[in-house]
C-alpha cells in the first residue's frame, strides 16, 4: 500500500481493492502515545464505494514483542491496546486466537474493546450455526466472557507482534517478553481478521 522514502516521507500508491477505483483518500494523523511513543494512524476511503480501511505505522524502532496481560478486575479492562495490523491476539481460557491477514486493521483500543470485539464477532457465529453442539460450546464461552467483562472471573490476554507495532499499556499484572526469531517465523503477518478457537473441550466428550 505505501513505502517510505529516503527523507523519511510516506509515498501512498493506492487503489481501491474493493472497486479498483483510484478515487482513493488518504487521511493521516500522528500521535504521541504516553509510554510507547510516535506513530501514524491512516484512515483509506473509497470515494467511489464507501470502501474503509485503517491501519498504524511506527515512526519510531520496535522490537518485536508478547504481551500478557493478567485481567484480574474491572479496573483492568481500561489498560490501554495499541493494535497493528500485523497483531495476534491470544485467550487461553477461550482457546481464541484472532490472527491478521489482508483484511486486519490497526487501531487504539483498550482490553474491554477487545473482547467486545470477540463477544460480537462468537454472537454471530452462535446465530449461524445449525450444529446444537456448536452453539453450546459457543454459548460457553460468551458466558465466560461476560463473567471477565462484569469482573467476576480472570482471563490472561496475550498480543504478538512480529513488527513490534502493537503493545499493551498497563501498570500492573504485564508481562513483556521479546520474540525469537522462531517465533516471529511462526507468526503470520499478512493481514486479516479471523477468529480461530481450538474446542479443547471435544477431548472430554
Amino acid at each position: 500500500m505505501s513505502n517510505f522514502g529516503e527523507n523519511g516521507n510516506i509515498i501512498f500508491k493506492i487503489s481501491c481493492p474493493v472497486c479498483k477505483s483510484d478515487n482513493v483518500s488518504v487521511l493521516k494523523e500522528i500521535k504521541n502515545i504516553p509510554y510507547y511513543g510516535r506513530i501514524l494512524l491512516l484512515t483509506v476511503v473509497c470515494n467511489d464505494c464507501n470502501y474503509k480501511f485503517n491501519d498504524i505505522y511506527n515512526l519510531e524502532a520496535k522490537t518485536p514483542k508478547r504481551y500478557i496481560l493478567q485481567i484480574k478486575t474491572q479496573n483492568d479492562l481500561n489498560a490501554k491496546i495499541i493494535k497493528g495490523a500485523s497483531c495476534t491476539i491470544k485467550i487461553p481460557e477461550l482457546d481464541i486466537d484472532i490472527t491478521p491477514g489482508p483484511a486486519s486493521e490497526g487501531f487504539i483500543t483498550n482490553v474491554e474493546g477487545i473482547l467486545l470485539r470477540i463477544k460480537s464477532v462468537l454472537i454471530m457465529m452462535k446465530r449461524s450455526s445449525d450444529s446444537p453442539k456448536e452453539m453450546k460450546k459457543i454459548t460457553k464461552k460468551l458466558d465466560f466472557l461476560m463473567n471477565v467483562l462484569n469482573g467476576l472471573t480472570p482471563l490472561k490476554l496475550i498480543i504478538e507482534d512480529p513488527l513490534g507495532v502493537s503493545k499493551i499499556i498497563s501498570e500492573k499484572n504485564l508481562t513483556e517478553e521479546t520474540l525469537t526469531d522462531e517465533e516471529i517465523s511462526n507468526l503470520d503477518s499478512s493481514h486479516i481478521f479471523s477468529i480461530e478457537y481450538k474446542n479443547s473441550e471435544d477431548k472430554n466428550e
